[in-house]
């Protein structure tokens, strides 16, 4: 049984690696780069204030954390 789970560990390593050259690394086909385009003005102003609050989350999470306190604490 221990040889069947190193097997799955060594071949999900394997996998993991070929799929971030793949990911990071590769070539996309023609084909594949015409069906994705930009952000479009509808999704960016979807994305950006969801990125200002995750910045404002990660910088200023003591503004969070107060209004948390009283659930967390509470017996």
């Amino acid at each position: 049984m221990g040889r069947v789970g190193a097997l799955g560990v060594i071949l999900s390593a394997v996998y993991m690696l070929w799929l971030v050259q793949r990911t990071f690394y590769g070539d996309t086909p023609e084909p594949l780069r015409r069906h994705f385009s930009d952000l479009s003005l509808r999704e960016w102003a979807i994305v950006l204030p969801l990125v200002a609050l995750m910045v404002w989350m990660g910088v200023y999470s003591q503004t969070f954390c107060t209004r948390s306190a009283p659930a967390t604490t509470a017996r």
